[in-house]
């Protein structure tokens, strides 16, 4: 009896072990199981993910191609006028402001603006009355705020009110600096585009630090310098700065009176011998004889921009570390790539660079922040029509101004066309930069990331 009672109570046991054990291999299984679904899962979605990204990317890069095509295309029909400014605050102050400055500049702008158009709206409510009550009501219509009879660019017209969380500082052209229209969107198939167009005469050509002219040479160095003094740039960022210039100035450089380049270039030239009809067969078998020509070719002025151009986007120079923002700016996008032209541009236009640049261009003539300020309020009232009116307006200055005219225009020539195209979760870019003189434009370079 007392054997069967052990006998039995093994049998229990090894049968409990037995569940036990297939338990924790099912668990086991299950465990395997699982990650295996999931590892295939994670991958194919994944997988998924980059044919998706794949996808988007070729969309993207179709369409920012395509719109590189139609603003090349469409440049030269974009009107581009001046804006005059006379009770506005100039586009080149607020870039060094930091951030609590630039609040209160919006706000003490903001009421100010606010208060001018209550006045301008009693006004024309008294006018509006007045006419009503001689005329019958005929002049008191509601035609009266008909943006298309305005010659002046307004911020508060397209924005809040007067609430200084919703105003911006327009910039010469109107649209922020340095764009001479506002961003142009629209979408292609599944890709959003948007098109900039920036003047690259308003900003600080670089290839001025890699003049050929040695009298000019002291001239160019200061006006390297109070740029990168503006730009709160440490003197030892100056100094790579300087070295990362000079490297590019042994390639290549910069002189204001680009001429074509005329230059030979050895060619091979096959000469074949066609037999006469009374030579024997043998003789019938075509000569061949290779000589060697030289041709003379000819590139034209604008290849040396051209060329500035690829020097200027080379491993050579570091435009990441240009590209860090300035301190305390708050929200707004303010460093020294922004205000560098770095596609062969050699002029800045008065009317529509800001104060450091303006400084830094007459750093070649002297009393360099007296003609900027200068010209900073002149240009508010009304644009400088051509470089003599500017020595007519400032004649106090007329020889710093000569010593510095052929660094300076007032019309701007120089675009760089920056198109983005944006499909799901890829991002596609191009610049393109042209020449455009009226409604001749030139191409002078294109550049896909």
């Amino acid at each position: 009896m007392i054997g069967k009672n052990i006998t039995c109570r093994c049998s229990r046991g090894a049968g409990a072990n037995r569940s036990g054990v297939a338990l924790i291999l099912t668990i086991v299984i299950l465990v395997v199981l699982s990650t295996i679904c999931y590892t295939l899962t994670a991958r194919m979605s994944l997988l998924r993910r980059r044919q998706e990204y794949m996808i988007n990317y070729q969309k993207s890069r179709y369409a920012c191609d395509s719109a590189i095509k139609l603003a090349l295309t469409t440049i030269s029909q974009i009107p581009l006028n001046l804006v005059t400014r006379e009770n506005e605050p100039d586009f080149s102050d607020v870039f060094a402001m930091d951030h609590d400055k630039y609040k209160a500049f919006l706000e003490a702008w903001a009421e100010r603006k606010a208060a001018e158009m209550a006045e301008e709206a009693d006004a024309t409510a008294e006018l509006s009355a007045l006419a009503g009550e001689l005329l019958g009501g005929l002049l008191s219509g509601d035609d009266t705020d008909d943006p298309n009879d305005s010659d002046t660019y307004d911020p508060f017209v397209s924005q809040a009110g007067s609430d200084a969380n919703a105003i911006r500082i327009p910039g010469p052209y109107g649209a922020e600096w340095p764009l001479v229209h506002e961003p142009i969107e629209f979408e292609i198939g599944d890709s959003r585009i948007v098109i900039r167009i920036e003047d690259e005469n308003a900003k600080m050509p670089l290839i001025w630090a890699m003049t050929t002219d040695a009298s000019k040479n002291r001239q160019a160095e200061a006006a390297f310098e109070t740029f990168c003094e503006w730009m709160q740039m440490h003197p030892s960022e100056m100094d790579e700065l300087k070295l990362q210039v000079g490297e590019l100035s042994r390639h290549k450089k910069f002189t204001l009176d680009l001429k074509p380049v005329t230059y030979t270039e050895q060619t091979q030239v096959v000469n074949r011998a066609v037999p006469t009809s009374r030579s024997t067969a043998a003789a019938r078998t075509a000569i061949s004889r290779t000589t060697t020509r030289t041709v003379q070719k000819t590139r034209p002025a604008i290849a040396h921009t051209t060329d500035f151009a690829k020097l200027l986007h080379s491993s050579v120079l570091d435009t990441d570390r240009l590209a860090w923002p300035l301190p305390d700016t708050g929200d707004r996008y303010e460093a020294p790539l922004k205000y560098l032209a770095l596609w062969g541009s050699r002029q800045v236009n008065i009317n529509t660079a800001p104060r450091h640049v303006l400084e830094a261009a007459f750093s070649f003539g002297g009393d360099a922040r007296e003609i900027a300020q200068e010209i900073i309020v002149t240009r508010r009232e009304k644009p400088f029509k051509d470089i003599d009116e500017l020595k007519s307006k400032l004649y106090r200055y007329n020889d710093s101004i000569r010593k510095v005219e052929p660094y300076i225009t007032t019309r701007s020539r120089f675009f760089a066309i920056r198109v983005t195209a944006i499909t799901g979760g890829a991002k596609a870019s191009a610049v393109a930069t042209v020449v455009r003189e009226g409604t001749n434009v030139q191409r002078i370079a294109v550049l896909s990331f």
